[in-house]
């Protein structure tokens, strides 16, 4: 295997990479390109895997040429030929403001000082503002505008700007995304009596530990990278000191992380050389080999899904690896104590904002809102179901002291009266009835023949979101009847089997316009069934042919529920632990 950085000097970030490649016993070598005629010779020399962080190429079309030449090769970043103005700061704001719960700073160019004035006039902007390149770095050249004479003073080629308010802070955070997931990130504040928080304009940078911040930022981070398809980048991201929200500050494709390793003690050319062997390792490997390497190898890294991840694989295979993961997670899920575990119980109140779901909640806004208790009682139960399948521990007692059974009781009376909130909520509506009958540890709660009824009336073939939210209605019938994979099923095995046999209807009329998720979802229920679907090869090979160009884990690529949200490993997760599960026997059977 071999290496190819491209960088126009050899610096100390080159240099680490080499040290880190030669550890690893890989040849790293880098080279710059300088001029088209250094294309053919370099194409051939070029390593499997390039690392691309700058080069003396003028245009951006000797780029584009370049870069579409090695397409065969493994490239980090691609993102250079489908976006090419990535690079450019106004162009970064504007992509993301249409992405649901990311806060963008509104910024805009402008011809000259008249154009500008007349913005603050017109109270677009209002000092002080900040005046910062469009194509910078390190903060070089970033100026904070105070009043008009600031305004009047200038004396720049202002097309080469971008003007955006300032927002008051106490310094922002800078975040390192590599191979879909988050390394580590740092806070950096700037010196007494500066504004700009770049450590190479002085300023400081500490570590942040914070679990809730960090995943918090890690939301918009992911979001960001994989809307602009980076494997590796830093986002910088600015919390208002007013209002506590967090905005989007800019994307660097070719990140300095010199101060971020000082901070976090993270090495991260190793991070990067052992990435690239990931990518190489595809050359020889199958997709599952592949998706189990890279899930077991950055576990740490799956943020709040590790308990997801490592509990599906423990329910599904009993593997010790799986086990011993969630070892470290038994304080996490249930505290050091039942006074700590039943602060945790009441905090589940608070909604979540995930931004995988939204697309899904916005549609049962209408549902959440008819039954605002739902979401919370399904935590409760999750919890009872999972601290007691994984942990042997019955915490019965304590969720009661939260919410009396009678609660839980009278929601179901409601819910099963309104087939159209059990169609529409599907998922969230199946769970808690499966989920309240383990619970309450009475199987007569459930009558799955009226979930198949439902699911065959509503079933509406010209409805994307209708087709989603009617399999995930009877796969989790199937999954609920496991009681999420603790158990065979034994009871109901005929209806069952009639529901399975009506996804494979579904998601063969529908095949190019249904998820992934969906698909391989319906595939772990036929190993619950023990049943063998004529479409388990046509799904699998699917899913083989669907790997992320960030890294190791499938996304949605071969139909047109592709979301670029799903482009890291957490928002991946889902799938891919069902992929997982999907090539490999329930081994309760």
């Amino acid at each position: 295997m071999k290496i190819s950085l491209v960088a126009k000097n050899r610096g100390w970030h080159s240099n680490e990479l080499v040290k880190a490649a030669k550890k690893s016993g890989i040849k790293l070598e880098v080279i710059d390109i300088e001029n088209l005629n250094d294309i053919k010779r370099a194409k051939k020399a070029l390593g499997e895997v390039i690392i691309w962080r700058s080069s003396s190429l003028g245009s951006f079309g000797s780029k584009t040429t370049f870069l579409n030449l090695i397409k065969n090769k493994f490239l980090i970043n691609p993102a250079y030929i489908n976006l090419p103005f990535v690079w450019n700061k106004l162009f970064q704001q504007k992509f993301l403001e249409g992405i649901d719960s990311m806060n963008c700073i509104p910024s805009f160019t402008f011809r000259n000082k008249l154009e500008l004035l007349d913005a603050i006039r017109k109270k677009l902007l209002r000092f002080p503002l900040i005046q910062k390149p469009l194509i910078g770095a390190q903060g070089k050249n970033i100026s904070l505008l105070s009043n008009r004479e600031d305004v009047q003073n200038l004396k720049i080629n202002f097309s080469n700007y971008i003007y955006q308010n300032f927002i008051e802070n106490s310094g922002d955070y800078r975040v390192l995304v590599l191979g879909g997931k988050v390394l580590g990130v740092i806070k950096r504040t700037a010196e007494a009596g500066s504004f700009l928080n770049n450590i190479s304009q002085g300023g400081t940078a500490r570590q942040i530990t914070d679990a809730t911040e960090i995943n918090n930022l890690s939301e918009i981070a992911l979001a960001a990278a994989s809307a602009f398809n980076l494997s590796f980048c830093g986002i910088d991201i600015l919390k208002n000191a007013k209002d506590g929200k967090y905005y989007f500050l800019e994307v660097n494709t070719a990140p300095e992380w010199k101060g971020f390793q000082r901070a976090t003690r993270i090495n991260v050319a190793s991070e990067i050389i052992s990435f690239c062997k990931d990518l190489f390792a595809r050359k020889n490997f199958s997709t599952l080999k592949l998706v189990k390497k890279y899930y077991e190898d950055n576990n740490k890294y799956l943020g709040k899904n590790r308990f997801h991840y490592n509990s599906r694989m423990f329910l599904w295979t009993r593997k010790n690896s799986a086990k011993k993961h969630l070892a470290t997670l038994k304080d996490f899920y249930l505290g050091k104590n039942n006074k700590e575990f039943l602060k945790k119980l009441k905090e589940m109140r608070f909604p979540d904002n995930n931004f995988h779901l939204l697309a899904k909640k916005n549609t049962r806004d209408r549902y959440f809102r008819k039954y605002p208790e739902l979401s919370f009682f399904n935590k409760l139960l999750f919890r009872t179901l999972f601290a007691e399948t994984i942990y042997n521990k019955d915490i019965r007692l304590m969720v009661n002291q939260i919410c009396h059974n009678n609660k839980f009781l009278a929601l179901k009376k409601k819910l099963e009266k309104d087939a159209k909130a059990i169609s529409i909520l599907s998922t969230h509506a199946v769970n808690y009835f499966y989920n309240l009958s383990y619970f309450l540890k009475d199987e007569s709660i459930i009558n799955p023949e009226i979930f198949y009824a439902i699911a065959k009336k509503y079933y509406n073939k010209k409805t994307k979101n209708g087709r989603a939210f009617q399999i995930y209605l009877l796969t989790h019938c199937i999954i609920g009847e496991s009681h999420f994979y603790s158990r065979k099923i034994m009871r109901n095995r005929e209806i069952y089997f009639k529901m399975i046999k009506l996804l494979e209807k579904i998601i063969l009329d529908n095949f190019f316009s249904i998820s992934l998720d969906n698909k391989i979802e319906f595939l772990v229920c036929t190993k619950l069934c023990r049943y063998s679907s004529p479409l388990e090869k046509l799904i699998l090979d699917e899913s083989a042919r669907s790997l992320s160009d960030m890294g190791n884990f499938i996304i949605d690529t071969r139909n047109d529920r592709h979301s670029f949200i799903t482009r890291n490993i957490q928002d991946s997760e889902h799938r891919n632990v069902l992929f997982i599960m999907a090539n490999e026997d329930f081994c309760i059977y």
